[in-house]
């Protein structure tokens, strides 16, 4: 099937999925990427300075960051590729077919960093002082998780925009290694730290 199994008519198909993907990629990237790192370094500054004022406040934080990424970025990241197989569904099977393996190593680190996530803001009172080192080392591999997911995404994104030499030498590496994909991080890593400190801030 070459032709959309769904057509939105006045609002359009194109601008449905940049929505959703737009609101997606806010979400995550302050919340979850540059969130997470924020929320461990508060942590371990309580930890080291002695100061609970800064344990109390990584912990408020974490609360809103858990609840918004975990239903509204866990919604539209579904939502993401509901509208994809809907509207094109030949574009995100040839996706599939460049990338598998980038997604298959992306969706076991999802897993991973969903098991994190929760692991982290459900053991943060339950642990107690003793165990705070421990529990800033799970904060630190929730930071590395979420922003592997974030990295594997964007060279498929940066495959898109620019396929690069994969055309004429067509490969895995090629695609993944596209002359996009190491500008896009560079720029989207530092974003979602920026990102998140200013959510801090306004909360």
């Amino acid at each position: 099937m070459d032709f959309p199994l769904f057509h939105l008519d006045v609002f359009g198909n194109r601008l449905l999925f940049a929505t959703i993907a737009i609101t997606h990629v806010l979400i995550n990237h302050a919340l979850a990427v540059g969130a997470m790192p924020l929320v461990t370094l508060l942590e371990w500054w309580g930890l080291r300075s002695g100061d609970p004022r800064w344990d109390r406040l990584a912990h408020r934080l974490l609360s809103v960051f858990f609840i918004v990424t975990t239903t509204a970025g866990a919604l539209t990241g579904v939502g993401i590729w509901f509208v994809a197989s809907l509207v094109n569904p030949t574009a995100i099977g040839s996706l599939i077919h460049v990338f598998f393996w980038a997604w298959f190593t992306e969706w076991i680190v999802f897993v991973g960093e969903v098991a994190l996530i929760l692991a982290y803001y459900l053991s943060w009172r339950g642990w107690g002082a003793r165990h705070k080192r421990a529990h800033v080392g799970i904060g630190l591999a929730l930071s590395a998780f979420s922003w592997a997911t974030m990295a594997i995404i964007v060279a498929i994104l940066g495959f898109q925009m620019s396929t690069g030499v994969w055309t004429v030498r067509p490969g895995f590496w090629t695609a993944l290694l596209n002359p996009l994909y190491l500008p896009q991080l560079a720029f989207r890593t530092p974003f979602a730290m920026i990102a998140a400190a200013l959510v801090a801030l306004m909360l």
